[in-house]
């Protein structure tokens, strides 16, 4: 007679659990009003300093600027690439032939990054902007 009282105890409790566990959503039903509100911000982007700066980097790299490229960099790009891209001159042209085909991948109000093909090998470059406002090539 033990066992089963025990074997019953166990059962009951496993199924007073599940009723209890199917009856909980209900004592915790939000009102309408309890739910807080889309947010529906709009985000302002400075397309105008974008497209002047990817324009500006277009040009730079089509006449194999070397100068202009490195005074476009942010000041973190500068420090990882003011070595490389002179090293890249001989390039220059032809990559700023393949940059003239981008496309804006993504975009916010301090980052964008546009995507085009060089060489059959997909190439990204991204741009951020400063604390002035000024978009600043921070990949190439």
């Amino acid at each position: 007679m033990k066992k089963s009282s025990f074997a019953r105890s166990v059962f009951l409790g496993f199924l007073i659990t599940s009723l209890l566990h199917l009856f909980l959503p209900l004592s915790c039903k939000m009102a309408e009003e309890d739910f807080p509100a889309p947010v529906s911000e709009k985000i302002e982007i400075d397309t105008k300093g974008l497209n002047t700066q990817t324009s500006a980097l277009e040009t730079a790299l089509l006449t194999a600027d070397v100068a202009k490229i490195q005074n476009m960099l942010s000041p973190d790009a500068s420090d990882r690439l003011k070595t490389v891209i002179p090293k890249l001159e001989p390039y220059l042209k032809e990559f700023g032939s393949a940059y003239k085909n981008r496309k804006l991948e993504f975009a916010t109000p301090i980052y964008a990054e546009y995507s085009f093909t060089f060489k059959d090998k997909p190439i990204s470059v991204a741009f951020s902007r400063n604390d002035s406002g000024i978009w600043k090539l921070m990949r190439l």
